[in-house]
């Protein structure tokens, strides 16, 4: 093999390789909701052990039309710091989208939908993690595939989900599934009779020892009251 030949081949290797190890991935996207897109985000999970700060960290939206790759939109993180097994929620609307961390310039049809688009998500500039969908965009925008990947807006609450929850392989069409939407929250398998996302209400557990306590308190002076009652009838 000859020298020109073997440095087209390394070149060609170096350049389509696929994104490295990435602390924070793309973990849920819901781009097309019924009617107009107003409930659109994006979700990010921190996948590293310890915590990240957002400042060197970036989004792009990739027009993907025609198998391309042009890039019509940027959303720069801002600098906070996400803990480890954190999620960080980018999203149009607030009002629309539960644990939205982020709003974005757009308050509806912030992400397109295809046929194909792809996120793709930056630290410093250089491409870590990428999702194609509704097929396959321009290199090096496509992890494996993007075909088959559909968030259909014919069913409310639902989007494409990393699962297992921040679980990657770098293969968009195998580890992206369509399934209820669970933004800022870790995502499921469930795929049918999908409601709109709550935050659920918990007591602390300090809260439940002080309500618990003075109920005990209450119950033992009633019991110790109806005796005397008894007692002296």
């Amino acid at each position: 093999m000859n020298k020109p030949t073997s440095a087209l081949l390394l070149c060609c290797a170096i350049f389509f390789a696929p994104p490295a190890f990435a602390t924070l991935i793309i973990n849920e996207v819901d781009y097309d909701q019924p009617s107009t897109d107003n409930a659109e985000f994006i979700e990010l999970f921190n996948q590293n052990t310890s915590s990240i700060n957002l400042a060197s960290y970036s989004i792009d939206l990739i027009n993907g039309n025609n198998g391309g790759d042009s890039i019509y939109d940027s959303i720069v993180l801002p600098s906070i710091s996400l803990s480890a097994g954190g999620y960080f929620v980018i999203c149009g609307d607030s009002n629309n989208v539960i644990n939205c961390d982020l709003e974005a310039s757009k308050s509806s049809n912030l992400i397109q939908n295809g046929s194909p688009d792809a996120i793709a998500l930056l630290l410093n500039g250089s491409l870590i993690d990428s999702l194609s969908y509704e097929g396959n965009t321009a290199l090096p925008y496509t992890e494996g595939s993007g075909s088959g990947l559909i968030d259909d807006p014919a069913y409310d609450f639902m989007g494409l989900s990393l699962f297992p929850n921040g679980t990657s392989s770098n293969q968009n069409n195998l580890d992206f599934i369509f399934s209820c939407t669970t933004p800022g929250m870790q995502n499921t398998n469930q795929s049918g009779n999908c409601l709109q996302p709550v935050i659920t209400a918990t007591v602390p557990a300090p809260a439940s020892i002080y309500l618990l306590v003075p109920g005990l308190l209450g119950l033992a002076r009633y019991t110790r009251n109806k005796k005397c009652r008894t007692y002296w009838a």
